[in-house]
């Protein structure tokens, strides 16, 4: 990382020699500009990212100092150098009180001014490292914070006790989010927009793929646009994103129904060319899961032909009727049962480390397309057939795969992307490869391997658990808790507790 720095001095050739004896590339700094007095520096500072600033003390319309005390009060992170060409107490005094990071005099030596930098950039980093563990402690203390109101654990009175800055806002609206990539980067660019309209917004990250933004609005106004801007947004977007937008609701009535309307308006993507899905109501399931009732007996039935396009015929005459029907939790219930069937009769999926609903559900929440679910449901189907034969290539390719996640699961960017990058294969094919030996997909492979090494940390009790988190590629401490407790059924601060004993 390259660390921006602007350098004024009423003097050119001063300028043009700190420019000179700086070891840019070396040093790893980046030069951002220059200006000869301090209000050519806050010009600069309005339009550009600026870590490091050299000051003279002395320039024309606004002194150095002047410039620092103005840096410190509105550009607080900055880290300000001052450059004299008078050994004086006074005015060394004076870059104290306006929290300087250091003073040289002129004229400026490069060890000196290496050394400077070289710590300049260690304060940086040690301060960006403590407001991203700081930053992480506090969204994890918010989503838990939320959650208990949603689930009427904490009344909204004692909510706004402990975050006061909620007390203004009257409404709120869930906005459910579900990214192919597994980066909460575009979750971060949305959170911003959601901001910049006026509402004060946290995000919940409910799988690799879903989350969760809860807003506050303090009147229904921004509602009004929000539509056109969601379009937008989604419209600047280069990955596949579909949001599903609820209702707005006082933040006195209960949450969890919106919640829960936003989270299922999300598998409506399986059935809409459009991106954004805005209030819906699903139809009653109850008539529609009466012919469920035969899909186990038939699949085993239709197995046990063994006739693969017999099967693959039946399976796209069910995803017909689900794409007709358009309701995710009859798709739900279907992909449920030939799983189970699967499973039961044939021990496919093998190895599996979850349930079968959990694992139906993980399939769900990582595909966004009918096609790709059909398609993994034949495949499961042929190896019921084949009992399960692996080509000596996709051995050595699947072992590949999984070799290259043991040794990089700590990276929170690791994804199927990725992966196929590294390796230079298609992420489709790598994918349905790696499912085919390992009987599970990359991603849940890669949380597998995390929470492996999660529970060893844990039992050490050398670590926080948002250290944990950290170490084992997690980017999200609320988000690795809950994952956690649903596959060991216990908080990684429980299961640390426990194995004291």
């Amino acid at each position: 990382m390259n660390y921006n720095v602007l350098i004024a001095d009423d003097e050119y050739f001063i300028r043009q020699r700190l420019k000179k004896i700086i070891l840019w590339e070396e040093w790893n700094l980046h030069f951002s500009g220059e200006a000869e007095n301090g209000k050519e520096v806050l010009s600069l500072l309005e339009t550009q990212n600026i870590d490091i600033v050299f000051l003279d003390i002395e320039m024309p319309i606004l002194s150095g100092l002047e410039t620092a005390s103005y840096i410190k009060e509105h550009y607080p992170k900055i880290k300000v150098i001052i450059l004299s060409g008078y050994n004086n107490f006074e005015y060394m005094r004076a870059a104290i009180r306006a929290s300087t990071f250091d003073y040289l005099l002129k004229p400026i030596k490069q060890e000196d001014l290496k050394q400077v930098l070289l710590e300049c950039v260690q304060s940086i980093k040690k301060e960006s490292e403590f407001q991203i563990k700081l930053d992480s402690k506090l969204h994890y203390d918010r989503c838990i914070s939320l959650m208990k109101v949603r689930k009427q654990l904490m009344s909204y009175s004692d909510l706004i006790r402990e975050y006061e800055e909620l007390a203004p806002y009257k409404y709120s609206l869930f906005v459910g989010f579900y990214t192919q990539s597994t980066s909460n980067s575009s979750v971060l660019v949305l959170k911003d927009l959601l901001t910049h309209l006026g509402m004060n917004c946290e995000f919940i990250q409910e799988s690799e793929h879903i989350y969760m933004l809860q807003c506050f609005l303090m009147t229904k106004e921004p509602v009004a646009t929000l539509g056109s801007h969601l379009i937008q947004f989604l419209e600047d977007m280069s990955d596949y994103i579909f949001i599903s937008l609820n209702n707005i609701f006082s933040v006195d009535e209960d949450w969890n129904p919106y919640y829960q309307n936003a989270l299922k308006g999300l598998g409506q993507r399986f059935f809409s060319t459009s991106t954004l899905i805005v209030e819906h109501t699903l139809s009653g399931i109850s008539e529609l899961a009466r012919p469920l009732t035969s899909v186990r007996e038939n699949i085993i039935h239709l197995i046990q032909t063994q006739n693969k396009q017999q099967i693959a015929d039946y399976i796209d005459g069910w995803f017909q009727q689900i794409k007709s029907k358009k309701n995710p939790v009859f798709l739900q219930y279907f992909i449920h049962e030939v799983l189970l069937s699967f499973h039961l009769h044939y021990d496919i999926p093998k190895n599996l480390h979850e349930s079968i609903n959990d694992f139906c559900n993980s399939i769900l929440e990582e595909e966004h397309t009918l096609s790709a679910l059909e398609a993994l449901l034949i495949s499961y189907s042929e190896q019921c057939l084949d009992q399960y034969e692996v080509l000596p290539s996709d051995l050595i390719l699947a072992q590949k795969t999984a070799y290259y996640i043991d040794e990089n699961y700590t990276l929170p960017n690791l994804s199927v992307a990725s992966i196929s990058e590294a390796l230079s294969f298609n992420p489709s094919y790598l994918g349905t490869v790696f499912k085919n030996v390992y009987q599970i997909s990359i991603l849940q492979y890669i949380t597998q391997i995390r929470m492996e090494h999660a529970t060893t940390l844990l039992q050490t009790h050398s670590y926080l658990v948002s250290e944990v988190a950290n170490l084992v590629g997690f980017s999200d401490v609320y988000y690795f808790s809950k994952r956690f407790k649903k596959i060991y059924g216990l908080s990684p601060k429980e299961y640390a507790q426990k194995s004291l004993t």
